[in-house]
Formats: structure tokens, sequence, C-alpha cells
């Protein structure tokens, strides 16, 4: 100060054609000459920012700040404002310099409440104590005009005089309003607001247990309660054993809003459910699953059965692999190039052998033998892959694999990692790679990641198929798959119907069933003649011929301690046994744990 004018400052009078009380310019001026101010590219610069384009913001500032301080300003009252607060520079009165003067944003902001009223008060939570609301809407009825309270609830408006209708809503309180309130001008009108919480706490993070073969326990719940106005009260843990009645649980303070409890242990083939409950100090509560207790919680407590647990270190027997498309290749091995298994040398690779890159236009499928689905089947493996991606359009690939299933010998399906696929399919040659465009799909390069599937949608017998595509152009080493895992759960086979063949055979369910060492398998023969009772992996292949030669009619019985014909212990899982004689035959399944 004094402020410089520019060089390229256009000074009055203005060369059109009106009378000569509207020739002179400019009506009010600001600051112009090397201005601070934010520049192209980030930043900000003292020197050489000079111009309407720097003094044009200062003007706009000021009208801001003046509508802030009185919204109800029109736009007329606002230029006059302005330029009766100017301060005058040159000779007296409007003139071509400087016209009415300098703008002085304060006086500026000063008149504009001029003959106006206020409004203030402040926003207080009667449930919780008179603790301060901030955030609650302040709305004047008549001109739809609406502010928010503060921090401390504190709130504040200017008003024309006149009379108002003041409401304060919020979703968490009850509504409030207060009729003809009286604004005059120049004076402070208080309006206090003590709203009554009706918001329930919200409920967040609960775990979500999956089932165990843990009869001992506990069983540890997580959740989060918050309520943004009032303190919590209680936060309780509801849960039942096999449908009975439920048992509360007080939920343990943790810190960061968290609360925990636990759930005792429980022998196996149990269903539990629960639920979480919380309410705030004015008596609104929340539970969830929002639908509690209809909607619920579960997990059980069961044998965990292994169906399929592969580290590719005896190379994978039973595992077989194809091109999955005519036309295309398949280069599926197993590979000592990369490794993930501790203190293992093997896995599944999808390229040339060594660290060779991929052919063109694979469509491979590696392909696991059959096993059955059980409860909450999960399917978890490791992979290393480097793929071709887009370079211009991240999340876009050429390349890519993708895993699927088949139920019963149906058709395959793919099925989507818990994690997510990282991109989906471009296709971007001719002739493309074997996905649709938009597939989703596994890309890109990193080093070995796991990934993990539930499989609980799925029941039947199931193979999975791991596929590779690529297209016709570009290539990079491949795609590694090793340590896959499908573990689950056998709730309880022991209440499965007795088996019966017309005439000829009842078979008892195992029992044992799971069973750990050895199970019982009962059945009762109506006529003499061969008796067979086999035991078959969930593939088809046989495993133990219990039974093979005559018997006579009645009640019998054999045993089966988890071995095989040349009495080696099989793995755990789910076996199938069938009895024939006479010509017919009857079946059932077991469920071997460790």
């Amino acid at each position: 100060y004094p402020w410089p004018i520019a060089s390229c400052s256009s000074l009055g009078p203005t060369g059109c054609n009106v009378p000569p009380d509207r020739k002179i310019k400019p009506e009010v001026v600001a600051p112009g000459v090397d201005v601070y101010s934010s520049v192209p590219g980030g930043g900000y610069q003292q020197w050489g920012w000079s111009g309407t384009s720097m003094a044009g913001p200062h003007v706009a500032g000021v009208a801001a700040l003046m509508r802030q301080a009185n919204p109800d300003l029109d736009v007329d009252t606002v230029k006059e404002i302005i330029m009766s607060t100017a301060v005058d520079l040159g000779p007296a009165g409007e003139e071509n310099t400087y016209g009415w003067g300098m703008i002085d944003a304060y006086e500026a902001v000063l008149a504009a409440m001029t003959g106006f009223g206020r409004l203030e008060g402040t926003v207080t939570n009667v449930s919780n104590g008179g603790t301060p609301a901030p955030g609650v809407t302040i709305e004047i009825v008549e001109t739809e005009r609406t502010t928010l309270s503060g921090a401390g609830g504190a709130y504040a408006l200017s008003l024309a005089p006149g009379l108002y209708t003041v409401r304060a809503t919020h979703p968490s309180f009850a509504p409030a309003t207060y009729y003809n309130v009286s604004i005059a001008a120049d004076e402070t009108t208080v309006r206090h607001f003590s709203l009554t919480d009706i918001g329930a706490p919200l409920i967040t993070g609960t775990t979500d247990l999956d089932s165990t073969s843990d009869t001992a326990g506990p069983y540890w719940v997580e959740t989060t309660v918050v309520d943004e106005f009032s303190m919590i009260a209680y936060a309780r843990l509801h849960y039942r054993v096999n449908g009975g009645d439920f048992r509360r649980l007080p939920l343990t303070p943790l810190t960061g809003g968290r609360y925990a409890g636990a759930i005792p242990g429980q022998p196996y083939t149990t269903l539990i459910e629960y639920y979480v409950e919380a309410a705030d100090i004015a008596d609104n509560v929340a539970v969830d699953p929002a639908a509690a207790p209809a909607e619920l919680y579960d997990f059980h407590v069961a044998p965990g059965v292994v169906s399929l647990d592969e580290d590719v270190e005896s190379g994978s027997p039973g595992w077989t692999h194809a091109s999955a498309t005519p036309g295309y290749g398949d280069q599926w091995h197993v590979s000592t190039q990369r490794n993930r298994t501790p203190g293992g040398s093997r896995s599944w690779k999808c390229g040339s052998t060594g660290s060779g890159a991929y052919a063109h236009l694979l469509d491979a499928a590696l392909v696991t033998p059959s096993f059955e689905i059980v409860q909450d089947q999960k399917l978890s493996f490791w992979h290393w892959i480097a793929a071709q991606t887009s370079p211009t359009y991240p999340g876009y690939a050429f390349d890519g694999g993708i895993v699927e299933i088949s139920i019963d010998g149906g058709p395959w399906q793919q099925i989507a990692p818990e994690e997510g696929y990282d991109h989906v399919i471009a296709r971007a040659t001719t002739p493309p790679g074997p996905f649709p465009d938009g597939t989703p799909c596994l890309s890109g390069s990193h080093g070995w990641q796991k990934l993990n599937f539930d499989l609980g949608a799925f029941g039947g017998s199931a193979r999975l198929r791991f596929r590779f595509g690529t297209d016709a152009s570009g290539a990079m080493e491949g795609w590694y798959i090793d340590d896959i895992l499908v573990h689950g759960f056998v709730v309880d086979f022991s209440a499965a119907p007795e088996q019966r063949a017309p005439g000829a055979l009842r078979l008892h369910p195992a029992d044992p069933n799971p069973f750990l060492g050895a199970t019982r398998l009962r059945y009762d023969l109506a006529a003499p003649g061969e008796v067979r009772l086999t035991l078959f992996d969930p593939a088809g292949r046989m495993v133990r011929a219990l039974v093979s030669g005559r018997q006579q009619p009645g009640a019998h019985e054999a045993r089966w301690d988890g071995r095989d014909d040349e009495a080696r212990p099989v793995a755990p899982g789910v076996y199938l046994y069938r009895l024939q004689s006479g010509g017919a035959a009857v079946s059932g399944k077991v469920v071997l744990t460790r």
C-alpha cells in the first residue's frame, strides 16, 4: 500500500457512445500488480501475476463474504455497498482512475449486516445430559435458508426483520420447531434447541465366525458399537445352540468402540447361531444382523475334512491337463522353476519350461481329481503370475487365469476368489484369446499370493479347473500354482436313514460317523448269497474291500480302520461304501477325520 496502477490498466473515460455522466470508469479498483497467487501446474508465486485476473478475485471474494454474513442481500445491494464503502484514493467522488475507490472488505461486510437481525442459539442432546449436538440442520422455513450447528452445538443466522418458523432436524433426533420467532433490525434473538435422541447405536465389524473343529473353545466374537450423540448403555451377545433358547453374554469394552465376548466351547455336530444387541442411554436399541433374531450369524462345530491337499511334490497323481478349447494350446506341467511349499521344490506352471515365456493362443486347463463337497467347504491356493496387461488401460489384461468348478460332471462355471479377480480381459488381437471380453481374471505380475474361495454354495461331487488363456501377441513367464487345499466340515452323518434294497439288503448308517480310529458298518441280509462291501474315494477309486464272500441271512457287521487294502492309512475325507448281494446294491457315506 499504496497499490500501484498496472501499466495495462484501462482508465476512463470510456470510448463508448454513452451520455457523458456514464463515461466514467472504473467503478471500483482492487489490488492487481504482483499479486501472490496460485499458478497453473500447482504451487504459488509472488511476482509477475498482474491484471484483472488478479483484481477480479478480490472483488468476488468481498461479495462472497457479504453474502456469507447476509445471504438475503440481492445483487444490486451487494454492488451498491461495495461502491459506497470503497476507500476514495483520488479526487473526491467518482473519477476515471480509481472510480469510487479501493474496495474495503471489512466495511462492506459491516454494511451488509446493517438493518438485519441475528438469530442464534445452541443445540443440545437432552437425552445425554445436555451435551452439544453438532451437525443439526437449522432451517428458516419461510425462506428455506439452512445452517448447521457447530462442534459446540452453536448456530447463528442473519435475517431481515420479520416473523419466522425455525426448525431443527437431524436423523438421530426427534425434530423440534419454534413458531413466530420475531427478528428485529440490529438485535439478537436467542432460541436454544434441546433435542431427544431417537437414533440407535451403529454396530459394525462383527466377527463372522467360520465353522471349526475346535470343541474346547471359546469362540471369540468382536464388534464395534458407536453412537454419535449418546453414551452406550450396554452391548450384548446372544447365542443359541442347535436351535435352542438364546443365552445372553455381556460384551466387554476394549478400545475405539470395540467390544468382545466369548461363546463357550461346544461338542461336535453343534450349530451355533448368534447376534449382537446394543443400546444407548436413551434406550434406542440396535441389533446386528439388522433383522436379528430372524437373521443370524452362524457356524458349526464339526470334524474338519481335507478333501484335497496337493503340494505338487509327488507329481499330483490324479490331476490332468489339456486344451479346454479346440485350436488352443496347453502348457501346464510340473515345474521346479518356482516353489511355494516350505522345503519343497515343485509347483504347477502354465508356460514354457524353466523361466521361459508362455505360448500364444493358449487355453490350458488343469483339472483336479473329484472330491465330495461338505459343509463350509473352502478352497485356497498360492499363485505366482507374470501375464500381459494393457499398458494404456489399468485393470485390463490380454492374458490371464481363472478358476472354475464342475459339480457331478456338469458344465464348468467360473468361481471368484474372496479377494476378487484383479483384472478383466480385453480382446486385442485376431484371433483373440479364449476368454470373452470383460471376463474377470488373474493377471499382471507379482510374487506368491494366497487366494481363498468359498465353495459353500455347492454340493455333490466336484472338480476344479485352473484355466490360463493367452491371445496372439506378447508373452511373459506364466502362471504358477502351489499348495492347493480344499477343506471343510462334516456336520452330522449319524442321523442318515437306513438304506434298503427291496427284499434283500438293509444297510445301517456308519457308527460313529464321522469317525477317528475305526467305524462299524452294519447290514442285514434277507437271504444267503455272495456279499461284497467295498469302500471308494470320491473319484470312484476302490480303497478297500471289507467283505467279499458268501454269507448267511441275518445281521452282520464290518469294521473299517481308515486303511486301504495294503494297510496304508488313507487321507481324511468323505468315502463311499457300497453293499452288493443277490443283484441288489445299497450305499452310504462315511467321513474319516484326523
